[in-house]
Formats: C-alpha cells, sequence, structure tokens
C-alpha cells in the first residue's frame, strides 16, 4: 500500500503500517483528515487481500 504526499510516499504490508508512518512523519495534522485516510487506506488493504481494484473514493 502506498500512501503519496507533497513531500514524501509513504508504503507498507497494511493500512496500519502507513497510517503510523504518515502520523510519525507528521504529514498528517487535522483529525478529519486522518480518519478520511485510515477508511481509504483501509479499503486498499481489503482490496489487496481480496484480490480487487482499488481507486481513491470509490465504493468497494
Amino acid at each position: 500500500i502506498v500512501a503519496e504526499h507533497e513531500k514524501a510516499a509513504v508504503a507498507g504490508e497494511s493500512a496500519r503500517e502507513v497510517m503510523d508512518t504518515l502520523l510519525e512523519l507528521e504529514l498528517v495534522s487535522r483529525l478529519d483528515h486522518a480518519a478520511y485516510l485510515g477508511r481509504e487506506l483501509e479499503k486498499a488493504e481489503l482490496a489487496l487481500r481480496f484480490n480487487r481494484s482499488y481507486a481513491q473514493d470509490d465504493i468497494f
């Protein structure tokens, strides 16, 4: 899973790993954005697990 930010790209094996790194690097400052990212990263992880496609903001 890869999350791209204007300052960095963060990759990890799980949504949790990517989110933890984003927070550790202080790339997320607003709680509403953190919640949104968490939901999108979880959808990306599920898509990988179930061999489905993923597009940001699409219904899973």
